[in-house]
């Protein structure tokens, strides 16, 4: 088993849920900042689970098909001082 090929190993359908579960949660959370940024910005939850995300993207980076998940993690937010 390759570990840099997730995609062919045999929990690739494991693999490949983790990565689209990971990349809809930096998107709602994007969303959600980008309409309440006070509101949301509060809730540590949110944040608490978009690291999680950010680091299951990260760690699939190793794939070709995968680098897509470095633009998400990039900027989760924009430009987030705090």
């Amino acid at each position: 088993q390759d570990p840099g090929a997730p995609l062919k190993h045999k929990f690739a359908v494991s693999v490949r849920a983790a990565y689209c579960s990971a990349c809809q949660l930096v998107s709602n959370v994007q969303s959600l900042y980008t309409v309440h940024p006070d509101m949301s910005s509060r809730v540590w939850f949110f944040w608490s689970s978009i690291f999680s995300a950010c680091v299951c993207l990260c760690s699939l980076t190793g794939d070709p098909m995968m680098l897509t998940a470095l633009t998400s993690v990039d900027h989760p937010c924009g430009n987030r001082d705090s």
